[in-house]
């Protein structure tokens, strides 16, 4: 009989081992991260002031804009090497190279050298649901193609057999150009990096970050969802 509970209990303590062992919900690693922040200076033959909006950028993300005082901030970046480009108007793209610590801010500051360089952009703007009903091989064409060919699918009256609204080509508050007719636009633009966006009635408004050359011109396409 004695055998027989102490067999008992040792079933007993192996089955709330097992429940508790399969009940363990598996634990995810926390995420290293860290913080960046720093002042955007003027540069030349010595710093001349703090430089409002100026983006800054990570591959084709825009992180942060900085403030009146040329302040900028950016949260949970992963912890690592990373590299960021600072641009703004009259000056010339900055990209320096930061190790972010975890659970750290990191001061980061950027002295951005003036320039007067400009180059040019070209673009069309296309319907989404337009878009995705065309040739599938449309789909892979480039900006440049999009431009010179016709897609059957750019928002304008001529495609949607509507009055299209005006398209804005927008930084900030600033408008770069108004699309014509056939939903084209270009405009000419101090060389940098900027966050150009697309917006039109009726459309979800698109922003791409785009990179204006010196003395050259770039090729970008928007394409825009309708609104719900």
């Amino acid at each position: 009989m004695k055998q027989c509970i102490q067999k008992w209990w040792i079933w007993v303590a192996f089955s709330v081992l097992l429940f508790t062992f399969c009940d363990r919900k598996p634990t995810e690693p926390g995420k290293s991260t860290g913080k960046i922040s720093g002042t955007v200076m003027s540069g030349g033959p010595a710093p001349s002031g703090p430089v409002k909006t100026a983006y800054l950028f990570e591959d084709d993300n825009l992180l942060a804009v900085s403030d009146e005082n040329g302040q900028y901030a950016v949260d949970d970046l992963e912890e690592g090497p990373h590299t960021l480009i600072c641009s703004a108007l009259n000056f010339r793209d900055t990209t320096v190279q930061v190790q972010v610590t975890r659970e750290t801010t990191t001061d980061q500051p950027f002295l951005l050298s003036p320039d007067g360089s400009v180059g040019r952009a070209y673009g069309e703007v296309q319907d989404g649901v337009l878009f995705e009903a065309v040739d599938p091989e449309v789909l892979t064409w480039t900006a440049q193609e999009m431009y010179e060919g016709v897609t059957g699918a750019t928002l304008q009256t001529k495609w949607l057999q509507v009055e299209v609204p005006p398209i804005y080509i927008t930084l900030g508050d600033s408008i770069l150009a108004v699309s014509d007719p056939f939903g084209m636009f270009w405009f000419r633009l101090q060389a940098g990096t900027y966050p150009v966006t697309a917006s039109c009635e009726g459309y979800e408004s698109q922003t791409r970050v785009i990179h204006i050359p010196a003395d050259d011109r770039t090729y970008v396409s928007y394409i825009l969802d309708r609104i719900q």
